[in-house]
């Protein structure tokens, strides 16, 4: 905004004529009952750059929040391309992935262990670890994940992923949190309505381990 580039000269300028009129005035008139000085005219200088300086602060203020929007957003659009890109361009994980959205997965404990199903299960799980990180974190709103809100519920809706993650946290590792944030996610995308969300919620739970 250049709109106090021009405020400055009209203020100099109405500062030079009401000088010159109180100068011109008659020597009876109230206005020159009170002798104008040198001092005067610097305190009405400094008192009008002072207003001119506050006006120039405020518009290089906007700017700059202006530029810190512009600069957030694109930010943001690259991190939702990453997340994209996270999801998206491995070919075997996405073909796991249509497994899942096809009810073809099954969890088996004797078999799951070390086969490519427990790799890309895992490796899915733990993008959607990052992903609810960062909108626990606030760096992301659930509108922002409309565009990926479908992969998120096929993945933990899936009735084999959540014996996966009940296996895993009742009797492999009483502990286990690793995908806690994984299952904020979906509970905050999709809610806590879904039939599935029974298991998630049985990962949830604190497990005590007796000695």
């Amino acid at each position: 905004m250049l709109w106090w580039r021009i405020l400055l000269p009209y203020g100099a300028l109405l500062l030079a004529v009401g000088y010159y009129l109180a100068l011109a005035a008659p020597p009876d008139t109230i206005l020159l009952r009170r002798e104008i000085s040198v001092a005067d005219v610097v305190g009405f200088a400094i008192g009008g750059s002072a207003i001119v300086a506050l006006f120039i602060n405020a518009s290089q203020a906007q700017r700059s929040a202006q530029q810190e929007a512009l600069q957030t957003s694109a930010l943001k659009a690259q991190l939702l391309l990453r997340i994209r890109d996270m999801l998206f361009d491995d070919t075997e994980e996405r073909r796991f992935v249509y497994r899942l959205d096809y009810q073809q997965f099954r969890f088996t404990p004797e078999t799951f262990a070390g086969s490519e199903d427990e790799r890309h299960l895992d490796s899915l799980l733990y993008k959607l670890v990052h992903i609810g990180y960062l909108l626990r974190s606030r760096l992301l709103t659930v509108a922002d994940l409309t565009p990926v809100r479908s992969i998120i519920g096929c993945i933990l809706h899936n009735p084999g992923v959540g014996d996966y993650l009940v296996w895993l946290k009742e009797e492999q590792h009483p502990m286990h949190s690793s995908f806690t944030d994984a299952i904020y996610l979906v509970e905050q995308t999709h809610g806590r309505g879904h039939a599935g969300w029974a298991k998630l919620d049985r990962y949830l739970a604190q497990q005590h381990v007796v000695n």
